[in-house]
């Protein structure tokens, strides 16, 4: 696995300001957004596996499939996948 030079947790904040603008994008943008997020969220949980319990594990396993489901769909709920992605940023911000 390849060493991560960046500071711990940039990622939390870049999703945190993805996040914010979810609501105001186009569909298009919510569908580019929500891709990102997907993106970094996933790239998070593998910086901090170690320090995750396998049941923090599996619920953030869960919520990231639920995650690129909403993204999937033609039509995406903004607040679902809102409530989805910061269950997993409060979750990796305490780690």
């Amino acid at each position: 696995m390849p060493i991560d030079p960046a500071p711990r947790g940039w990622r939390l904040a870049v999703v945190e300001e993805l996040l914010g603008d979810l609501e105001t994008v186009t569909i298009a943008g919510r569908h580019f957004t929500m891709d990102r997020v997907v993106g970094l969220l996933r790239l998070e949980v593998v910086a901090v596996e170690d320090g995750l319990s396998d049941l923090q594990r599996r619920a953030i396993g869960r919520a990231l499939e639920d995650l690129g489901r909403e993204e999937r769909r033609q039509l995406p709920d903004a607040d679902r996948f809102l409530s989805r992605a910061r269950m997993i940023t409060d979750t990796l911000a305490v780690i």
